[in-house]
């Protein structure tokens, strides 16, 4: 008895003997012990002894099953690498890696073709990189660091005869940072602009449709349209994450096409923004998904974007291969939340604090990080009480939301609110003492 799920990367592995002719083995050298002489098959004993194989063999499988069922939804932390260690479990439990943050962008140009009479298909393929400040300041500190984002892909442009020697696109591209972690989240501004910095990009045409001749030139070439902050980048998973991915494996392996099953199957998505999986179906029988795309959200007024892009192609293509023989799915794009409103947090450092500028630094990390994980976020859960500890773990003193800032709210799973919604101002030092004043209290000796 062996779960073997392809579409999780795992392969078969069992956690207690269900091979028949092991287990008649372990019979016959058990009755050895016993007998104190060899055993051979027309022994009566060990025919006596194979009659009970096969409940013998139904348990062990039985045994298995319930292991496997439950280990992993117990289990936490290291003692999850552990048992991988020690089952031999190939992808099952395997922890992600840290991973960049990504920049989406919108690629914009005019593709010129040279023979007009037939149809024909051009292949685009682009790369492109910018050089992104670490630090948010307008203008940026000349002393500042710069991390690198680059990209590059593929895709395809249709001409029709109708169509004439031009097109118009507007295509979604992204970069990824090649330095992994979550510290580069929310980097630039939240909006849509050119940059950062001279980034054009290096673009050429293939003819694939067949079009004998056909040469593809590209005009007005802009620098690419920024969409928003930079955003998903992640540190290694850490043992809380780790442990809600295994209890969702544990579900899914168990319940094919369960709401766990779709989690599991879209986790390693990270271009798109966000996305989430209704707990339950619709009206109509159907799996619901709801997709977050900044790259979409951003799209320029009074256009189309020519292509929905590599980010929500990727995510369509996991969609269709879950589902299962006699499911349907329906898709649709999350919108902006415009009623949430602010959160405004404002803090203060220990009044003995040294080295101001890394103390300051240190809480803007955790706060980055904070509002990583739920801007942007479809159906995200906004607790003041988690903002304000995630300052305090920083190592604020004191830390506070502005009394007009939004109340604890959870998102419907097609709405997100941008990253921009989320302020944190530095207060100074605290004016109370870090020690405990006294009073008048009793001193105590052991």
């Amino acid at each position: 008895m062996a779960d073997n799920i392809p579409r999780f990367g795992a392969s078969d592995f069992w956690l207690v003997q269900t091979d028949a002719a092991q287990l008649r083995e372990q019979l016959r050298s058990a009755l050895e012990t016993v007998l104190g002489r060899p055993v051979v098959d027309a022994d009566p004993h060990m025919v006596l002894a194979s009659a009970f194989l096969p409940f013998f063999v139904q348990g062990q499988a039985s045994a298995d099953a319930c292991a496997k069922a439950t280990l992993r939804a117990f289990a936490v932390g290291q003692d999850l690498d552990r048992i991988a260690d020690s089952t031999c479990v190939v992808g099952y439990l395997n922890r992600m890696p840290a991973r960049g943050a990504v920049l989406a962008f919108q690629l914009h140009c005019t593709i010129r073709r040279s023979v007009l009479a037939v149809p024909s298909v051009c292949r685009v393929s682009w790369s492109a990189s910018a050089q992104v400040p670490t630090d948010n300041s307008v203008p940026v500190p000349e002393a500042t660091d710069f991390v690198t984002f680059s990209g590059s892909g593929d895709f395809d442009i249709e001409f029709l005869t109708t169509d004439g020697a031009v097109k118009e696109i507007w295509v979604p591209v992204y970069l990824t940072c090649e330095e992994t972690g979550a510290r580069y989240n929310g980097l630039c501004r939240e909006e849509r602009s050119y940059g950062p910095g001279a980034i054009a990009p290096t673009l050429t045409g293939t003819e694939v449709g067949g079009a004998a001749g056909q040469g593809y030139s590209f005009e007005d070439v802009d620098q690419l349209w920024r969409c928003g902050a930079s955003y998903n980048g992640a540190d290694a998973e850490s043992d809380e994450d780790f442990a809600r991915r295994v209890a969702w494996q544990s579900k899914a392996l168990r319940v094919p096409g369960s709401h766990e099953y779709y989690l599991l199957a879209l986790s390693e998505l990270y271009r798109l923004a966000s996305w989430a999986v209704a707990p339950m179906v619709d009206s109509e029988g159907r799996v619901q998904f709801a997709w977050a795309d900044k790259a979409s959200y951003w799209e320029p007024s009074g256009t189309e974007l020519t292509m929905r892009g590599p980010a929500y192609d990727e995510f369509l293509r996991i969609v269709k291969g879950s589902l299962m023989v006699e499911q349907r799915g329906y898709v649709y794009e999350a919108t902006f939340d415009p009623g949430t409103g602010w959160f405004t947090m404002s803090y203060e450092l220990p009044a003995d604090t040294a080295d101001v500028d890394s103390a300051r630094a240190a809480v803007a990390d955790a706060w980055r990080l904070y509002t990583s994980n739920v801007a942007w976020k479809c159906g995200a859960i906004l607790r003041r009480s988690d903002m304000v500890a995630a300052v305090m773990r920083a190592g604020a003193s004191r830390a506070w939301l502005d009394p007009t800032s939004a109340h604890d709210i959870t998102l419907p799973l097609d709405r997100f609110i941008t990253l921009d919604r989320f302020v944190l101002i530095y207060n100074g030092l605290s004016t109370d003492s870090s020690a405990p004043a006294g009073g008048s209290g009793e001193e105590v000796v052991p």
